[in-house]
Parts: structure tokens; sequence; C-alpha cells
């Protein structure tokens, strides 16, 4: 049996007492992230090749379940029965962006209730344009975090702008080549860190393009790969800035202390 191994960050500046939490699930090639408050979860998606159902149910089981599907690719909803089964009350705020023909993907979700009340959670774009289900993905944006589903470059294009104030990307399409494009990381100028969730191992995923994007613009990337579960402590509210004179982009500038065991391999 592997190690579970788990990777931890906090924005200095979070009062801990009172920090939401992010979490990036270790789920394979696929994709499930999570806001975690005081009250509630926040799920990203409920897709992936495994789930840590123990770990997920301990975080979450006892508050308020919410998620948030991109589209209606397999690997972004395949681990919904799982939800249900350990978070009872769990409910739909967005379904999945596009439609679907199949009647089993209809089905997967059909028992997840609809929320009785709005979220806070920002969509900022859902565009059905018959296109292939990638171009279809809602892309969401919660405390300067975005979560793009696998969103390609063009797609990119249109929604970039209204998300520039991010400080966190999850990469799309778990790190392809079409995806987290030039563009948007100039675009993105007060990004810290990207968060990757794949198998690069089978899958190939972070793309090395993706990587040398990433690398040119000098914005860390952390996979689930390489570091199990990734913890991210933040604000509730927007992160607050520290004003420092150090300039260089990288984990230190981004103003992440890591606890971890000092792996330096993930750090693209």
């Amino acid at each position: 049996m592997l190690k579970e191994l788990s990777f931890f960050a906090v924005f200095s500046g979070t009062t801990l007492a009172h920090a939401d939490e992010l979490i990036v699930w270790n789920v394979g090639q696929g994709s499930w992230a999570t806001i975690r408050t005081e009250s509630q979860c926040e799920h990203f998606d409920l897709g992936g090749e495994f789930a840590p159902a123990v770990a997920i149910a301990q975080a979450c089981a006892d508050r308020q379940n919410e998620v948030f599907y991109s589209h209606w690719d397999w690997d972004h909803i395949a681990l919904t029965r799982l939800a249900l089964k350990i978070l009872p009350n769990l409910c739909i705020q967005a379904k999945p962006g596009g439609e679907t023909k199949s009647r089993t993907k209809l089905d997967f979700i059909a028992n997840v209730p609809e929320c009785a009340s709005r979220s806070p959670v920002l969509e900022i774009f859902d565009e059905p344009l018959k296109a292939e289900a990638n171009a279809e993905s809602r892309v969401f944006v919660r405390d300067r975090i975005v979560f793009p589903g696998d969103s390609p470059s063009r797609q990119e294009l249109k929604w970039s702008l209204s998300a520039k104030q991010a400080r966190i990307l999850i990469a799309g399409h778990h790190g392809s080549k079409t995806s987290t494009s030039s563009a948007l990381l100039q675009r993105l100028i007060h990004l810290k860190l990207i968060v990757v969730s794949a198998r690069k191992a089978k899958y190939g995923h972070p793309h090395p393009s993706m990587l040398a994007r990433a690398h040119l613009r000098r914005r860390p990337v952390l996979t689930t790969e390489d570091w199990g579960h990734i913890h991210l402590l933040i604000n509730g509210e927007t992160p607050r800035e520290e004003k420092t004179g150090d300039r260089t982009p990288g984990l230190q500038a981004s103003r992440f202390r890591v606890r971890d065991d000092g792996r330096s391999q993930a750090i693209r």
C-alpha cells in the first residue's frame, strides 16, 4: 500500500484559527477540489480514478456540502455516487456545463438534489457552444482561486480578464498542453501557485509544454502525483497581500510557508 502524503502551505498573514482551507484531493487522473469552511464544504467537480473516502468524510461529513460541476467528462463526475455515500447532505449548486446525450451520465448525478440557497461562488464562464465537452466547461472563482475544469486555451481568452485577481489556479485539463496558455498566465498577474491534479506516469500530465510556460512565467507548480493531497490555508475573504521588497517570483515570493519534508522536485 502506498503511503499517503500531503502538502501543506499557508498564506502568510492568514489567521489560522479562522482560516478556510483549499484541498486538492489526490484522485489520480481526475478532478476533485474542496474549499472547507467552518460550516460547509464547496466541492469543485467529483471525479477521479479513486478517492480518499475516509479523509474526505472526516473533513466534510459534518458540514453542508455543495458541488459545482464544470462539465460532463467522467473524470469530473465519476465519484459522485461515492460522494453521496460519505457526504449525506450533498447538493448541486451548478450542473455540468454543456449537454450530454449519455443517459448513464444523466442518471449518475440525478440523485443529487439541487441546493436550496445560492452560493457566493462566482461563475465567470458558461457559454454553451455545441462544441466539444472541454470547451463547455463552467469556470468558477472563489477566494481568488480559479477552477477552470478542462477549459481550453481559446476559452481562457474569453474569461481570463474576469479572473485577473486570482492567486491560485487549478490547472485546466489536468495540465494538458491545450490549457494554461501563455496568454492566461500573462493576464493572471497576481498568480502565485498552479496546482495540477493528474498522473503523469500514466497520462502524461502535466504536459512538458505547460510546465515550460509556467517556468517561463516563474509560477510554481504542485502536482497531486508528487505531493498527495494538497492543503492550502486561505482567508475566508480575499487573501491579504503583504508588502515585501522581494520581487523574485517563486514559492518564497508567493508568501506561502511550506510545512512538509522539503522535497523540491514538485516545485517546477
